[in-house]
């Protein structure tokens, strides 16, 4: 058995299993998905700074970059990068979720 899940057309997670039939109700053996979609090749997260400094109530910006396990010229390669906003708040600020 072959099993793929999709997105608009892309292939997000895929796997294949040997299936046997049975008579009986019994189960069967699980089928393992590798995800394959975006950013499955990632190794790891570079977030910088690498120390901020915050009093409540302010706002950092982080940078994220996330890089390649498997670059095609052997040498790391950044596939995303992207900006989060951290907030630190007092313990009686309202929260919003």
């Amino acid at each position: 058995m072959n099993v793929v899940f999709t997105d608009h057309g892309n292939v997000i997670c895929h796997g294949t299993q040997t299936v046997h039939s049975r008579a009986s109700a019994s189960t069967t053996d699980p089928v393992t998905l590798d995800y394959v979609g975006p950013g499955s090749s990632v190794a790891h997260l570079v977030i910088a700074p690498k120390s901020v400094t915050m009093i409540a109530p302010t706002s950092v910006m982080l940078a994220i970059n996330l890089v390649n396990a498997t670059p095609s010229n052997g040498s790391a390669a950044i596939v995303t990068s992207r900006g989060a906003m951290v907030n630190w708040l007092p313990p009686s600020a309202p929260r919003r979720n």
